[in-house]
Parts: structure tokens; C-alpha cells; sequence
């Protein structure tokens, strides 16, 4: 059936717009205006500028001639493009005329096609929709059917299962209880062995800790016996060990007072450590034939600020004499270092719960061992005691030592 609206712009426009095809002639009118005059001022200036172009001169006439039939011609040949060009447009607008309608036949063949298509296909839509209707009515009386007898024959199979069910259960339990009283008197008999193995048992255990107990009474009496023996040997081995030593002592105590030992050339050198200075000196009135050179030397005692001490250590150089060493850790100010300038250097790591501290060791001696007096010097911090420091290092400016301690916003 026709259609009454009204064509879209883009169908009915023509190609080439009527209002740009009548501009045309204008332009061109304009263009040979604008040439005109482009070509009278280039011969005015021709003929201002060389007195040859007279335009009286029959050469320069002829030249003009020739140059205007030149202009004519060209302005013919844009005459004649324009008038093909019209021609051209006006094809193909007539051609798009006659596309338009034919595409106005297809869509409206189209939309009477699908109209019917539509229609055909709620025809058929209504024929499918009876048929599975029919079809699962079919389907649902078969199924019910189905199901019913499948109930029934359930129900048979179940009644015929319950009965053999209880039909086992009586045979089992009738075996379960001729079982039961097997196995009773047969624990009965296996109660009545196993008590008197008991009893047996018992008797046996008694017999081993009466044993058992007597064993431990002799040998503890023996124990006591050879600990008593052991006991007296070793008073009297130590009674004799002591007799012996004092009168050891008592002699060369005797000879030390007779040959009037006594140390000479008493040196103090360098500290050692924290407020400890090394000395030495030589044990005079030593007889070179004095048998317990060492021993005498190891028992004299060496006065130091009013404080015996024993020597360290004892080097016997024969005619050059014996020389004794000590270690003097009283009344040394010199030698006492102490820990200054407390720096809180922060966590060492982040989740390492340890802190950082820093110390500057102070009053070390000259020429003295830093990492020594580092690790003896003893420090109290943070109600925390220190017998030295847990790493020590030197610098321009002097010895430092660090301590880790635990914290808990580390």
C-alpha cells in the first residue's frame, strides 16, 4: 500500500543543489570580469612602461589581437566545461530521482512482505502452541499414570522388604543370643583362670619385694660400711697431705727468713685493664742452689699501697734472678676509665624490639688496650648494670662503646 509520509531530506535532496547551479554563471561572469581587467592593467602598464606598446603600432595591435582571441578561446573552453558539467549534474539528478522512487517500490513491497510474514507467522505460532499443549497433556496423564503404578509397586516391594528385615533380625538375634551365652560361660572359665594366675602373681610379686627389699638393706649396710672405710682413708691421707704441706712450709718459710728473700727493683708499668696496673719485680737473697726457686717466689708477697699480693706469675732467668709479675686492681686512679656523653642512637630495625646506646669512654690511659678497657669498664644505665661494653669502636674524636637493650616499641 502507499506510504503518506513525508520523504526524508537525505532522499529527496538532489545531487547538485539548484541554488549552487545558478551561482555558476555569476562566478564565471565574475572570473572573466576579474581576467578582463587584469589584462588592461597589465597593458596600460606595458604601454606606460616601453613606448613600443603604442597601442597605434600595427605590430602591437596585432599582438593585442592575438593575446584577445587567446582570452576568447579560453573563455570559450570554461564555457563549454560548465555547460558538459550542468549537463552532467542534471543526469545524475534525474538518476537519483529514479532511485528514490525505486527505493520507495522496495520498501513498501517490503513492508506488505513482512505484514504477511508476520501474520503467517502467528498462524503457526498458534498451531505450535496447540500442539505442545496437546503433547504435554499426553505427556502429564502418562506420567501420573506412571507414577501411580510406580507407587504401588513401591509399596509391594517395600512390605516384602520390611518382612525378610525382620525375618534376619529374628535369626540374628536368636544367634546373637546363643552367642552371648557361649561366650559367657566361657568367660566365666577364662575369670576363674585368670584370678588364680592373679593370685599366683601376687604371691610371686610379694616374694620379689621381700627379696627385693632385703637386697637393698645388705647393700646399703655394705654401702655405709665401704663409704666409713673410704671416709677414714681419706682423713687420714688428708691428715698426712696437710702435716706434710705445713711442715713443707714451715721449712721454707725457715729458709726464706734465714736467706732473707725480699723483692728489689719494684716497677710499675702501663694499665692493663679497668683500674688495673701491671708490676713487676725481682725476689733478691736467692741462692743460685735453692732448689725451690719458683715455690719461694709464688709464696712471697709483694706490698702495694699498704695491700700484700701474691705474684701472677714466677719466670726464673737463672743468674739474672726471678722475676715476678702483678696484676694491681686497687688504689689505681689512673687507670680507672669511666663512660660519658649517653646517646640514644634509636631501634637498630623496625620489628627488631632491640635499642641502640652509645657511650664515650673517657680517661683511657696512654698506650693503653682500648677494646680492653671497652669491655671492663663497667657502666649503669636505665637501672640496668654493665660489666664492659657489647661492642666498641675508635674514632678521630675517641673510643665509643654500644649496647643493645631490649624495648619493646622497637
Amino acid at each position: 500500500m502507499p506510504m503518506s509520509r513525508t520523504p526524508r531530506q537525505s532522499e529527496t535532496t538532489p545531487l547538485i543543489n539548484n541554488e549552487k547551479r545558478k551561482k555558476w554563471p555569476s562566478l564565471v561572469t565574475m572570473a572573466i570580469t576579474v581576467i578582463i581587467m587584469l589584462i588592461t592593467a597589465d597593458c596600460l602598464i606595458r604601454i606606460l612602461s616601453n613606448p613600443c606598446n603604442d597601442p597605434l603600432d600595427p605590430d602591437v595591435r596585432a599582438r593585442i589581437r592575438k593575446e584577445w582571441d587567446l582570452q576568447l578561446r579560453q573563455h570559450d573552453e570554461l564555457a563549454r566545461n560548465h555547460q558538459e558539467q550542468g549537463k552532467t549534474w542534471k543526469r545524475e539528478k534525474i538518476a537519483h530521482i529514479k532511485h528514490v522512487e525505486e527505493w520507495h517500490q522496495e520498501h513498501e513491497a517490503y513492508q506488505s512482505e513482512k505484514k504477511e510474514r508476520e501474520e503467517r507467522w502467528k498462524r503457526e505460532q498458534m498451531a505450535h502452541d496447540k500442539l505442545v499443549q496437546e503433547e504435554q497433556d499426553r505427556e502429564r496423564k502418562a506420567y501420573q499414570s506412571e507414577k501411580k503404578e510406580r507407587e504401588e509397586r513401591w509399596k509391594r516391594e517395600q512390605m516384602a522388604h520390611d518382612k525378610l528385615v525382620q525375618e534376619e533380625q529374628e535369626r540374628e538375634r536368636e544367634a546373637y543370643n546363643l552367642e552371648k551365652k557361649e561366650r559367657k560361660e566361657t568367660w566365666k572359665v577364662e575369670q576363674s583362670a585368670h584370678d588364680e594366675l592373679v593370685e599366683e602373681w601376687n604371691r610371686e610379686r610379694e616374694a620379689y619385694i621381700s627379696e627385693k627389699r632385703e637386697r637393698e638393706e645388705r647393700w646399703k649396710r655394705e654401702q655405709r660400711a665401704h663409704d666409713e672405710l673410704v671416709r677414714e682413708e681419706w682423713e687420714r691421707e688428708r691428715i698426712t697431705h696437710y702435716r706434710e704441706k705445713m711442715e713443707r712450709e714451715e721449712r721454707e718459710e725457715d729458709e726464706r727468713r734465714k736467706l732473707n728473700m725480699v723483692w728489689v727493683g719494684v716497677k710499675p708499668h702501663g694499665c692493663s685493664t679497668y683500674a688495673t696496673r701491671e708490676y713487676t719485680a725481682r725476689l733478691a737473697n736467692v741462692p743460685s742452689h735453692y732448689n725451690n726457686r719458683v715455690e719461694a717466689c709464688k709464696a712471697t708477697p709483694l706490698v702495694v699501697h699498704g695491700q700484700p699480693y701474691l705474684p701472677r706469675t714466677c719466670q726464673d732467668n737463672g743468674r739474672n734472678g726471678i722475676i715476678g709479675t702483678w696484676n694491681v686492681n686497687q688504689s689505681q686512679p689512673d687507670c680507672v676509665t669511666f663512660w660519658s656523653d649517653y646517646k640514644d642512637k634509636g631501634c637498630t630495625s623496625v620489628g627488631s624490639r632491640k635499642r641502640r646506646i652509645e657511650h664515650h669512654l673517657e680517661n683511657l690511659p696512654l698506650g693503653g688496650d682500648w677494646r680492653e678497657f671497652s669491655a671492663t669498664t663497667p657502666i649503669s644505665f636505665l637501672d640496668m648494670q654493665f660489666p664492659g661494653a657489647v661492642e666498641a669502636f675508635k674514632s678521630t674524636w675517641g673510643v665509643y662503646g654500644l649496647w643493645e637493650i631490649d624495648d619493646g616499641e622497637c
